[in-house]
């Protein structure tokens, strides 16, 4: 286990703390078999199972799985590279079943029609994204109830780094009803995000982090590790960019935003012309990842 999660854990025990694992359910069939393939009697709890309406969508439901730093779903997730995007750590001191409740009704609320919104608030990317925003207390809304989280960013200002938000056991104040609108910005914000890291990664200008980053995003403490940053990218950078991937969406038909990065990666890199050799040859599957 590498020393961020480890210290992590100690810290948690030291605090009397129980750390939970919450995983993604519809990463793959049948997830809570794996979970039980992997230990002989886990003890955790499907998210939805705490949503009337969402019960019939059980089998791809998140799970909040009880663990231990020894766990061997501990090991599994990490080995497997499943933190970079697939599920994050939680401590608290309730049980699995009133975590789980807790849990599930600050992620999936009801909208002005009744309906419940799936909104990935236990993905790592949509997190870090979320304490990254200045407008709103998103972040402490989400987790309050909880007295840390851990995280492997992959977006925002913390790509590829380990990210530990503390959160003080006193209420911190947070928006008692779900700004939707704020789903739209959230978007329109990861996909320019990404469309930077995308430009700067073809120009060679990614780079590597050395200090740990303590900050204070709506009272809670939050530590970024070591991460990949870059330098700024400009406007005029971004729509050379956008009107080349909408160029390659209209000709070859690739909807994926990875896969466009993909294509223009491969026609910067390789400077050639015969795009739909390249692309039958280079064909990625799609990896969409909605909100």
């Amino acid at each position: 286990m590498s020393t961020v999660p480890t210290d992590w854990f100690r810290i948690q025990a030291e605090r009397g703390l129980q750390p939970f694992l919450i995983l993604e359910g519809a990463s793959q069939d049948n997830a809570q078999q794996a979970l039980h393939e992997l230990e002989e009697a886990p003890d955790y709890a499907p998210l939805f199972a705490f949503i009337p309406a969402l019960r019939e969508a059980l089998p791809v439901s998140p799970m909040l799985v009880r663990v231990t730093s020894s766990s061997p779903i501990v090991s599994w997730f990490l080995s497997e590279d499943r933190f970079s995007r697939l599920g994050l750590f939680l401590a608290s001191n309730h049980d699995t079943e009133s975590a789980a409740k807790l849990f599930a009704g600050r992620l999936f609320l009801k909208n002005e029609v009744d309906s419940h919104v799936l909104c990935r608030w236990h993905d790592p990317q949509v997190l870090c994204d979320c304490m990254m925003l200045s407008e709103g207390s998103i972040f402490p809304f989400v987790v309050q109830g909880f007295s840390s989280v851990l995280m492997h960013g992959h977006v925002a200002d913390c790509m590829d780094a380990w990210t530990v938000c503390d959160i003080p056991e006193r209420n911190v104040r947070w928006n008692e009803t779900l700004p939707f609108a704020f789903m739209e910005a959230l978007h329109e914000v990861r996909e320019t995000r990404l469309l930077d890291w995308h430009i700067a990664t073809l120009r060679g200008g990614v780079r590597q982090t050395v200090d740990t980053i303590s900050t204070n995003k709506h009272g809670c403490d939050v530590r970024i590790f070591p991460r990949q940053s870059h330098a700024a990218v400009s406007q005029e950078e971004r729509e050379a960019a956008q009107a080349e991937l909408r160029a390659l969406e209209a000709k070859y038909g690739i909807t994926d935003q990875q896969d466009l990065f993909e294509a223009r990666r491969l026609k910067t890199e390789r400077r050639t012309t015969d795009m739909d050799a390249l692309l039958h040859c280079q064909a990625t599957p799609a990896h969409t990842r909605n909100i």
